[in-house]
C-alpha cells in the first residue's frame, strides 16, 4: 500500500487518521486519498520516507508496475455522464507524473534486488 501511496502521491498517509485497523486486526483501512495526484513526477518525501524502509515485495506487484502503461492507466481513468460521454479523472500531466513515480518505484525496487537478491526481495506471490 505503501506504493500505491506513492504512485498517487498521497503525502498524508501518516498524519493522523487517514490509516485504521479493524478491531479483530485483520483488515487495515487506507482512508482519505483525496490529497493524491499532486503532479509531482518524482513523489512527495513523505512518501518516500516510508517506502524506504519497505525491504521486501510481492512478485504481484513487480509485475503489475511493469505492466503498466500509459494507454492503459489513460483508458481507465475516465468516467462517464448520463449522456455517455466520457471525461478523464486525471489530467494528462497528472497521468505523466504517474507514470513517472511508477518508474522510480520499479528502480527502487530493482534496486533492493540488486542489492539483496530477487529472493530475499520478492518474498510473497
Amino acid at each position: 500500500l505503501l506504493v500505491f501511496d506513492l504512485l498517487q502521491n498521497t503525502s498524508d498517509r501518516f498524519s493522523g487518521g487517514n490509516l485504521l485497523g479493524s478491531p479483530d486486526g485483520q483488515t487495515l483501512y487506507y482512508m482519505d486519498n483525496a490529497f493524491g495526484f499532486q503532479v509531482d513526477p518524482e513523489g512527495h518525501t513523505r512518501c518516500w520516507f516510508y517506502l524506504n524502509r519497505v525491504q521486501k515485495f510481492s512478485l504481484r506487484l513487480l509485475q503489475a508496475l511493469e505492466r503498466l502503461r500509459p494507454e492503459d492507466l489513460r483508458a481507465a481513468m475516465v468516467w462517464s455522464d448520463d449522456s455517455g460521454a466520457t471525461h478523464p479523472l486525471l489530467s494528462d500531466e497528472e497521468q505523466a507524473a504517474l507514470m513517472a513515480r511508477r518508474d522510480r518505484a520499479l528502480a527502487h525496487i530493482y534496486q533492493a534486488i540488486n542489492t539483496h537478491g530477487r529472493d530475499r526481495v520478492l518474498v510473497f506471490d
